[in-house]
């Protein structure tokens, strides 16, 4: 190029970008047909540079969000098949529709909680069956 002129961005970016990912200044200099001390400098400029980084959010913390409002779109259903008014103004084949979902998913809740030992006593899970033969109190001793 000639001195003086402007290098158009992207030229600058494909050059940078050669270098940072491994080619030598001198192999890339030559490429991009560019004075080997401006992409030198070209170079020292983007590394300092902060890389923007985008904050994801914890899976955990998405899993707990959904569930939480699982449950409140959940209990507001129960409340609304709950109303004798409610039901009496529907359908019934879309309320026996609605109740067999909302039972589906009351079960699964409800399931998922007695695991978790936050409801009624814990299901035994496969995991706890070498435990169980370790002791001695397996099914077939």
């Amino acid at each position: 190029m000639t001195k003086g002129v402007p290098h158009p961005a992207e030229l600058r970016a494909e050059a940078v970008a050669a270098v940072l990912a491994g080619m030598t200044l001198a192999h890339a200099a030559l490429q991009f047909n560019v004075d080997k001390s401006v992409l030198s400098r070209w170079v020292s400029a983007a590394e300092l540079q902060p890389v923007a980084t985008v904050k994801r959010p914890d899976l955990q913390d998405l899993i707990a969000h959904y569930l939480e409002l699982g449950f409140r779109a959940m209990i507001a259903q129960a409340e609304v098949f709950g109303d004798p008014t409610y039901c009496r103004s529907q359908n019934a084949s879309d309320l026996a529709i609605a109740h067999g979902v909302l039972g589906d998913k009351l079960a699964g809740v409800a399931a998922t909680a007695q695991a978790l030992g936050l409801l009624g006593v814990p299901l035994a899970t496969d995991s706890d069956q070498p435990q169980l033969e370790a002791t001695g109190a397996s099914e077939n001793a």
